[in-house]
C-alpha cells in the first residue's frame, strides 16, 4: 500500500498490482526515493525494488533570433 502521511499526495498516487506507482500531477516535491516492498500474507516477499525519482522543470526562453533589426 502507499503510506497516508501526506493526504493531498496520497490521493495522486496509485499502485498497481505488478508494483508500478503511478503519480498524477508531479510536482518538485514529489522527487527523491521510491520503495516497492512486496507482501503475500503478512510476509515479505523478494527484494526491495527502490527507483529514485528526479523532477526537472522546462521552461522556454524567449528566442533572440525573433528580434527586429
Amino acid at each position: 500500500g502507499i503510506k497516508k502521511k501526506d493526504t493531498e499526495r496520497h490521493d495522486r498516487l496509485s499502485l498497481e498490482s505488478d508494483c508500478c506507482l503511478n503519480i498524477k500531477n508531479v510536482t518538485e516535491e514529489d522527487y527523491g526515493l521510491y520503495t516497492c516492498q512486496q507482501f503475500v500474507n503478512g510476509q515479505k516477499q523478494g527484494t526491495d525494488a527502490r527507483v529514485s525519482l528526479h523532477v526537472l522543470h522546462v521552461s522556454v526562453s524567449p528566442s533572440s533570433s525573433s528580434s527586429s533589426s
